[in-house]
């Protein structure tokens, strides 16, 4: 009976350390989980994209588009094939939630005296936009991600979607706009004289109203 009550005891204490080894590596797990949790929800996210510039011409946009802030962001943008060109570095300190920074892209500089290209010129001349960027989270930990832009096939989608117009037809759109800005230009000038005129007659009829008042006061 004795010895049977050994071997009972005996199992139980390791029962009791198994269920507690279990319980510890559960609890550890668990904490784990809910720490990937809690990065997750503010861990930050570069993204980089291309934007237009006015009629023509393309600019680079860095933007966080995660939850929390990067830090030690540091980007590299250059064209493919690389002969001749520039290579494009920024660095900021932190870039927080939403907000973004955009750049010019980089020049050719075997033209010089070409000023910035616009992105019919670039596409010609050149197939891709690489942009590396590297950053950090708040628990220092570091990240990055690659980003190719096929320049001819962005040209072309910006004019179907009417962003950017053919450089042959940047005169005609100019003059597009100055014609709509001259016509608004117009309106407003209407809207002012309308008011001007409404002020005036409300004025002369506050006046003819303060004459006969006074006409009909009592000598």
């Amino acid at each position: 009976m004795r010895e049977l009550l050994d071997s009972i005891n005996q199992y139980s204490n390791l029962v009791v350390a198994f269920v507690t080894i279990m319980y510890v590596i559960l609890t550890w797990q668990m904490v784990r989980e809910m720490r990937r949790a809690r990065e997750g929800q503010i861990a930050p996210q570069i993204l980089a994209t291309l934007v237009p510039l006015g009629p023509i011409y393309a600019q680079l946009c860095i933007q966080n588009v995660g939850a929390g802030p990067a830090l030690e962001i540091e980007s590299k943008a250059e064209l493919l094939p690389a002969h001749g060109t520039e290579l494009v570095i920024w660095r900021h300190p932190a870039l927080m939630a939403g907000v973004r920074e955009t750049f010019f892209l980089p020049s050719d500089l075997s033209s010089p005296s070409a000023g910035l290209p616009s992105l019919e010129q670039l596409s010609t001349k050149f197939k891709t936009l690489r942009v590396n960027v590297r950053w950090q989270d708040t628990f220092a930990r570091r990240h990055s991600a690659s980003f190719e832009f096929d320049l001819k096939e962005t040209m072309d989608g910006w004019y179907k979607a009417g962003w950017v117009v053919p450089e042959e037809k940047e005169s005609k759109h100019l003059k597009k706009i100055a014609d709509e800005l001259h016509e608004i230009r117009k309106d407003l000038h209407k809207v002012e004289l309308h008011r001007l005129i409404a002020e005036f007659a409300e004025m002369k009829r506050k006046s003819k109203a303060a004459e006969l008042i006074e006409d009909s006061r009592p000598e």
